[in-house]
């Protein structure tokens, strides 16, 4: 069985929140820090989600972007205060402001600095939306992961997912393709093909020239004394 694609995700008010703050950073760069949850199948983990992303205090110009220690240090008392854990703070984000996205000899001095003795997920953005990520393990040794496929997280309530589950499922009706023999313009109907194509045209699903086209000849022959 073929694994699903391993994957970062950004919770999408996270994101937003993320977005907003980079257009206000205008042509400068600007750096957070982001809580992780693991969604997992069993012990396994299958994706790593951005929950939420902190701003802090620090000294940005076009080119670099300085976190202040004291401010990293408060959000982790903040943190524990209102019982979140602060091991789930493994999460480095930056952005290259007007610049392509990628990893700079700081950067990766950087995602060294971070090691916790277990990982860390770094993602680099620009004011064009661009997102280049990776995942660094500390332990047994330092290893980086590349390149993670990253997507915005839209989680959906069952109640929701129900909802609209039960629309889609009452306006969206699948037919089988037609089979097509070997002369491109003409279809290799069965009598059920040929009656489910009578019920497409009927039901509006397709004009009098697709059913034409498909049925292979002219619904007109016979009125026009066509072969």
């Amino acid at each position: 069985m073929k694994q699903p694609e391993f994957m970062i995700l950004i919770d999408n008010q996270a994101y937003t929140k993320l977005r907003h703050f980079i257009e206000l950073s205008n042509h400068d760069e600007i750096s957070f820090l982001g809580l992780i949850d693991e969604i997992k199948d069993g012990d396994q983990i299958q994706a790593l989600l951005v929950s939420d992303i902190y701003l802090l205090d620090q000294t940005v110009t076009p080119i670099e972007t300085t976190l202040a220690n004291k401010a990293v240090a408060d959000l982790m008392i903040e943190l524990a205060s209102t019982s979140i854990d602060v091991s789930r703070l493994k999460c480095w984000i930056h952005s290259h402001a007007d610049m392509k996205v990628f990893w700079s000899v700081t950067d990766d001095d950087c995602c060294s600095t971070l090691a916790n003795g277990s990982y860390s997920v770094s993602i680099v953005t620009n004011s064009r939306g661009d997102i280049l990520s990776r995942i660094d393990v500390y332990q047994p040794c330092h290893m980086t992961l590349d390149k993670v496929a990253t997507r915005i997280h839209y989680p959906l309530s069952s109640e929701i997912s129900e909802l609209y589950t039960t629309e889609f499922q009452s306006k969206v009706k699948r037919s089988k393709p037609l089979p097509r023999s070997k002369d491109r313009n003409k279809a290799a109907l069965t009598l059920d093909d040929q009656n489910e194509l009578e019920q497409a045209l009927d039901q509006g699903y397709i004009n009098i020239y697709e059913y034409q086209e498909l049925a292979g000849f002219s619904v007109f022959d016979d009125v026009c004394g066509g072969a």
